[in-house]
């Protein structure tokens, strides 16, 4: 069976926090609201939630626009340990999408997430997060923009992360140093034509060291070394191998100004290198920054910035990309809140002549009708203004969404 887009003629949604963020992507219910089934001193909490959105352009086309009634179900459960010394968090959470307008963008995804830390005394401490994704890539995000997102099969991929750190020192001694590793592997499924030069493996070092000013201040030095490494190249490019090294030097400073004040902010410049001699080495400024306030006691305003260089989905030797947040949280009364999101962004494909600008606006009412039952509304526009147009679109998503737990 043809597994390609088929357009309709007519048009009709803990400390670290781990590798890849734990439980970003949790249901409304938060799980210290859930009522958990407990082992001894273990926690299992199952949660599920029920979403349905228009997508009024589920291909991310410039000129071919179809909308579509997305359904998704996300079932999920979570392992939950807590002890004077050790902590354990853990989930796996399963995505189902179906799609009114096209059954082939049908997908099912996977997550496993967990995060392990353990302090073994007040100056020595370590942790393991580890995370697992076998799922899909939305049409028009990833290797499949612009005229390929109907062209081309639901793109398919797993990633798997694991990540190790130390740090030695008391924290609120007035040094502190942090060692990390981690290494990231992606394989993409189908599609091999396009995606099998994409295929790649990832290795990162990381040493941090802190320096305590005050007992709300810290001063940072960090430094970072990544190597990329490709499975496979076209031997009938002229360019070689994407494989590289990079280095990211960081000054900074984290602080805790007020109970209602904190931030981090790192400031420095990368170094990348490639294999291949046909490729273009590359150095930049860089950053990252973050800022969360609470104006007043309901309300919680985050604010988040930051360059860096990313591997590209397609063209160029790498993405030079530029992000900036900007995240208001109002709980109105205990049961019900909202959230508005105003995002922007830039990513430039070094090596080639593509230049994209990025904006999201997103707007959630969120209700707690029990303990155990959330309903959220809520709307979400975005728009990518590419130099290359047919890698243009705009994007409005309307949904209603029910979480569930015991």
């Amino acid at each position: 069976m043809d597994k390609k887009c088929k357009l309709p003629a007519q048009k009709f949604v803990f400390q670290r926090l781990g590798v890849a963020g734990l439980f970003i992507l949790m249901p409304s219910v938060a799980l210290a609201d859930a009522a958990a089934i407990e082992f001894g001193p273990l926690q299992l909490t199952p949660l599920v939630s029920a979403e349905v959105y228009h997508d009024d352009n589920f291909l991310r086309s410039s000129d071919q626009a179809i909308s579509s009634l997305v359904t998704k179900l996300s079932p999920q459960v979570a392992l939950q340990m807590d002890s004077a010394q050790t902590q354990l968090l853990a989930n796996y959470r399963l995505d189902d999408f179906a799609y009114s307008a096209s059954s082939s963008d049908d997908a099912t995804d996977h997550v496993i997430d967990a995060n392990l830390a353990h302090e073994f005394n007040a100056r020595n401490r370590i942790e393991l997060s580890l995370y697992y994704f076998d799922g899909h890539e939305e049409r028009g995000k990833g290797l499949s923009q612009g005229s390929l997102a109907s062209d081309v099969e639901v793109i398919e991929y797993t990633q798997d992360n694991l990540r190790v750190s130390y740090e030695l020192g008391g924290l609120g001694a007035n040094g502190r140093l942090a060692l990390a590793f981690e290494q990231q592997d992606y394989e993409y499924q189908n599609e091999r034509g396009l995606t099998r030069v994409r295929d790649r493996e990832q290795e990162n070092l990381t040493a941090t060291f802190y320096w305590n000013l005050t007992a709300k201040l810290e001063l940072l030095a960090e430094m970072r070394d990544t190597a990329n490494n490709y499975d496979y190249f076209n031997p009938e490019s002229t360019l070689g191998t994407l494989d590289s090294e990079q280095t990211d030097y960081y000054l900074g400073a984290q602080w805790q100004a007020t109970a209602k004040t904190s931030g981090a902010l790192r400031v420095g410049r990368y170094d990348r290198n490639y294999d291949s001699s046909a490729r273009q080495d590359s150095s930049g400024s860089s950053w990252e920054a973050w800022v969360e306030w609470q104006p007043v006691q309901r309300a919680t305003v985050t604010l988040r910035s930051g360059r860096a260089s990313r591997e590209s989905t397609g063209v160029g030797n790498f993405i030079d990309a530029e992000d900036h947040s900007f995240n208001w949280r109002h709980q109105l009364s205990g049961r019900d809140s909202f959230t508005l999101e105003l995002a922007a962004g830039k990513d430039s494909y070094e090596g080639s002549d593509r230049e994209d600008d990025r904006s999201t606006f997103a707007l959630s009412y969120e209700r707690e009708l029990q303990r155990w039952l959330t309903v959220a509304v809520g709307y979400r526009y975005g728009e990518r203004d590419s130099s290359v147009d047919s890698n243009d679109y705009e994007q409005n998503i309307g949904f209603v969404r029910l979480s569930l737990s015991l």
